[in-house]
């Protein structure tokens, strides 16, 4: 196994705890297992670091809910809502699960429903939602979506 930064460490002490005490039952002793994971998962992505880097992300347009969301390992955890009029699209809600603010989930939706917009729609981008305001304050290269 390659050596691997302290964050790595605490990874490497992670995945053996959680395959020592659920995944012992596949055929091999808990540490023969945990050192299998992780040389699969250190051979595909020798840069992941941290167990929250292994957690599958699926940012999603839902066109019949009118919606943008992230799903992290299959939970909703954030959303951008938005209303369609005319030749507009107006984001009026954006939603990240209390327990994981501050992680910039709703970046990721808001950034991810912004270059949809700006890639497959002509529609001119109405912030209604404050944080969506804000993003758009902090991106003044994607100001044009504004006015076109």
């Amino acid at each position: 196994m390659p050596s691997a930064p302290r964050a790595g460490r605490i990874f490497v002490r992670y995945l053996f705890i959680v395959s020592s005490s659920v995944l012992s039952h596949r055929g091999c002793s808990p540490y023969e297992h945990s050192v299998r994971m992780l040389d699969v998962r250190w051979m595909i992505s020798p840069g992941i670091r941290t167990y929250s880097e292994l957690m599958a992300r699926e940012l999603l347009h839902d066109t019949e809910r009118h919606r943008y969301s992230l799903r992290v390992d299959g939970a909703l955890v954030s959303a951008a809502d938005y209303v369609l009029r005319d030749n507009t699209i107006s984001f009026n809600h954006t939603f990240t699960d209390p327990k994981l603010r501050g992680r910039g989930y709703a970046n990721e939706v808001v950034t991810y429903a912004v270059d949809d917009v700006e890639q497959n729609t002509t529609y001119r981008v109405v912030p209604m939602c404050w944080y969506v305001g804000q993003w758009f304050d902090g991106h003044p290269e994607r100001a044009a979506l504004l006015t076109r």
